[in-house]
């Protein structure tokens, strides 16, 4: 189950988004604002929140409970990474469900999509070894390659020191 911490999914901080349409998601208690402002966010389970909003060019400020981001509409420069989403435009429903009133990822979500016959060919690890797929990735997007949730030097050393 997935616990509703205040936490900011998307977009990841310090990215770089196009200016315009961006979603926002995010996990916790209290409003979800967007530059000290509250977000138009639609309620997806109990605290997990969505947002579609245009954001002009420019650096912009998330928060929600706790947690605060800041993210750049505009080109990837100066320190700021692009941030790119994954997958491009699945509905949350893709891949998540309210069970026991709980949001929580579906059973075998990452293979509903992707082969588990080319696992081996991009992985050291066998799939059983690895407990679920976002230990090393992040479902929401990354600035990372394959949506690693750190560089990929960094993601082994997690496990491998």
């Amino acid at each position: 189950m997935l616990a509703a911490e205040d936490r900011i999914l998307r977009p990841a901080a310090n990215s770089a988004v196009k200016p315009g349409a961006t979603s926002i998601i995010a996990s916790g208690a209290g409003a979800l604002k967007l530059d000290g402002k509250p977000a138009p966010a639609k309620k997806l389970a109990p605290g997990v929140w969505s947002a579609e909003v245009d954001v002009p060019p420019g650096v912009h400020e998330i928060e929600i409970g706790t947690a605060k981001l800041r993210f750049l509409a505009g080109s990837p420069e100066g320190g700021w990474k692009e941030f790119r989403m994954h997958p491009p435009a699945a509905a949350c429903g893709a891949c998540h469900a309210v069970i026991e009133g709980a949001w929580s990822f579906k059973d075998g979500s990452c293979f509903g999509c992707h082969d588990p016959q080319a696992f081996p060919k991009t992985h050291q690890h066998a799939s059983e070894v690895l407990l679920e797929c976002q230990m090393c990735h992040d479902p929401h997007g990354s600035t990372e390659k394959f949506h690693l949730k750190l560089a990929r030097d960094l993601a082994c050393k997690q496990c491998h020191g």
